[in-house]
């Protein structure tokens, strides 16, 4: 079992997941403060560095990721080794701030874990984290394996110091999530040296811009020329071979691995730890002589483009060597332009670039295992637990804007809640993009009187959304004048990523409480007429909503109950149980069409084909009672948990 503690006696080889061995490298170079915003595939780093160090490192859950980068500068600033952690759509956010930021400079080393998400697995784009930094003049860093993410990121906090400028570790939901075996070292003795040299002004003044940027074009030379021969970069040169196949992160992993399971000719290869400042001599050195170059990284041609920007310069020996990769914009590439690689991938692609044959049995694999799994892996949909208010708060949603009639619809973002895009919020959601874009998006839905518009626009937001991006938006509907309908669903934590705090939860990281905000508070300071409702009270619900959508201006309606995970978590299960008297359950002759399986979408709510009827998996169910109020037939019940839970 792998081991998440973080003493300093604990054992020298551990079985560390990514994100807990990017923890251990922070503390080992002495990290003293450290902030992010929760969100996949980042949110393990901080609850890891959290862990057993309080005595040693300040953590936060900042309230959006600007934030967290701006404190966790300042603590640099003040001469301490500070973390800050985000998924890669946080760091489109920090941009402005990373380019200022990179001018002035940090003092106690600072480092960017920016985690990136290939394929999109929990998120809504693919955004690759080296752009940002190349356009914000910041090294780059990106390990293949989590015993080199702790060492890069341990580091990466000496480079920064010594340069004095923030260094960002660029990993993907793989390693972050993977696991692996990692040495750890000591953690080094914890001191208290917190000033702001106030000799030392930090100012990204305009008439500081050319200074400060010759100032940082020279810090980046410097750091390139430490890139060319940095440890992290790996050259292994095959005689004879007229090959290369360069990759970076985890593609070196799989470049490797797959290709004992292909008949390759003899080749080159070439890892590339260090995208940024790129090592042009060694990637130079390493393309000589070289007929074709396969580029196998994650997500954009990154490596790629510089690769044939590089390549030209060869054509002064008499040969440009073919790179190949993603490939250009309106061009077939050998890989995708998007997703992330596997070890099929990369097979795929040295049949294509080299003309190899496929060993045996790697082909039909993937094939014979959906084969086999054909028919016993049970569907499985996108769903809102079981419970969850969301659910209740949706239907009162779509009942309130059919009554309206007038093609009303809801504008929603990021969060559990986002899930009404499909059935189990009833398709709700028709515009949706990022955080706190729906509540922008209905400031400017609701000026569109003045040609022709009559549909009500409902945004909705969750409360961790809300303190991050909504409140700007919601003040500028309201000083603008914007008719609409704003809905927050409030469940006390940050759920989707993990029960993650936020101003409104009342507690900390570290345990313990703190002072709430509650929205509500801010929506009327705003001068906005606010309803605090009950989710589970669906009768009154719809009819408060029809009434708001009725206003000609605009109107909030907060629905709060603590998430149900978050609740069992804290307090334990219901005290109560839902159950179907089968004999009141007509099955599909009440003609209902399964409307407790089918349109709730409850994942305790299930079918019996044997009798063709309803029954409650009391395994799921946390009493929450919503189906009770909705079954046409009246056979829903609740009753008091008897013979240790055993159905009345």
């Amino acid at each position: 079992m792998a081991d998440t503690s973080f003493e300093s006696s604990r054992p020298a080889a551990s079985l560390l997941m990514g994100n807990a061995a990017i923890a251990r490298g922070a503390l080992e170079a002495g990290v003293r403060f450290a902030a992010g915003y929760p969100g996949n595939p980042s949110s393990e780093i901080l609850g890891f560095l959290s862990s057993d160090t309080a005595d040693r490192v300040y953590v936060e859950w900042s309230i959006n990721e600007p934030v967290a980068m701006e404190a966790a500068a300042a603590a640099s600033l003040a001469g301490l080794r500070s973390l800050v952690t985000m998924k890669h759509n946080g760091v489109a956010l920090c941009v402005d701030f990373m380019y200022a930021f990179s001018m002035t400079g940090c003092r106690g080393g600072m480092v960017l874990i920016a985690c990136d998400d290939p394929g999109a697995m929990t998120s809504s784009v693919e955004i690759d984290s080296r752009s940002l930094a190349a356009l914000t003049r910041l090294p780059v860093l990106e390990p293949s394996t989590p015993q080199e993410a702790k060492e890069m990121v341990r580091q990466a906090f000496d480079l920064s110091e010594e340069v004095g400028m923030m260094v960002i570790v660029r990993v993907v939901t793989r390693l972050c999530h993977g696991h692996g075996e990692v040495e750890c070292g000591p953690l080094p003795p914890v001191s208290d040296a917190a000033h702001f040299d106030v000799s030392r002004p930090c100012s990204a003044a305009p008439n500081q811009f050319l200074p400060l940027t010759r100032s940082v074009l020279k810090k980046l030379t410097a750091i390139q020329e430490r890139f060319e021969v940095s440890p992290f970069n790996a050259s292994h040169e095959e005689s004879g071979a007229d090959i290369l196949v360069v990759a970076s992160g985890l593609g070196w992993m799989y470049a490797r691995e797959s290709a004992g399971a292909v008949n390759l000719p003899p080749a080159s290869f070439l890892k590339i730890g260090t995208p940024y400042p790129f090592p042009d001599r060694l990637a130079l050195q390493a393309m000589r002589g070289k007929r074709c170059v396969l580029v196998l990284e994650e997500t954009d041609p990154w490596i790629e483009e510089r690769l044939k920007i590089l390549a030209s310069d060869l054509a002064a020996e008499g040969h440009v060597p073919v790179v190949l990769g993603r490939g250009r914009l309106g061009e077939t590439g050998l890989l995708e332009r998007y997703g992330e690689l596997s070890n099929d991938v990369v097979r795929r692609a040295y049949q294509r670039a080299f003309g190899v044959e496929l060993a045996q049995r790697c082909r039909p694999f993937s094939e014979r295992a959906s084969q086999l799994l054909e028919g016993t892996l049970p569907v499985r949909q996108l769903s809102f637990c079981a419970g969850c208010s969301h659910r209740e708060t949706y239907w009162a949603i779509k009942a309130a804007l059919a009554l309206d009639g007038r093609d009303g619809f809801v504008s929603g973002d990021i969060g559990c809640y986002g899930l009404a895009t499909g059935p189990t919020g009833y398709n709700l959601i028709k515009a949706q993009h990022c955080m706190g874009s729906g509540t922008g998006m209905l400031s400017g839905f609701g000026k569109l009187a003045q040609f022709g518009w009559q549909q009500p626009v409902i945004a909705v937001c969750g409360d961790s959304t809300f303190f991050h991006s909504a409140i700007p938006a919601l003040i500028n509907a309201r000083i603008n004048g914007s008719q609409g309908l704003f809905v927050l669903l409030d469940n006390t934590v940050t759920a989707m990523t993990g029960m993650q705090p936020n101003p409104g939860s009342g507690f900390q990281m570290h345990g313990g409480g703190r002072p709430t905000v509650a929205p509500e508070a801010i929506t009327r300071a705003i001068g906005l007429p606010t309803e605090v409702l009950d989710p589970t009270r669906v009768d009154d619900n719809i009819a408060t909503l029809f009434h708001l959508l009725q206003k000609p201006d605009l109107s909030v309606a907060i629905f709060r109950r603590p998430c149900v995970i978050h609740a069992t978590r804290q307090h334990g299960g219901p005290v109560d149980q839902v159950w179907v008297e089968q004999d009141a359950c007509l099955g599909d002759a009440c003609g209902c069409n399964r409307f407790c399986v089918r349109v709730l979408g409850c994942p305790a709510n299930k079918w019996d084909e044997g009798i063709g009827k309803a029954y409650v998996d009391m395994n799921t169910c946390s009493a929450c009672g919503f189906c009770i109020s909705l079954c046409p037939s009246g056979a829903i019940h609740r009753a008091a948990f008897q013979d240790g839970g055993s159905r009345p």
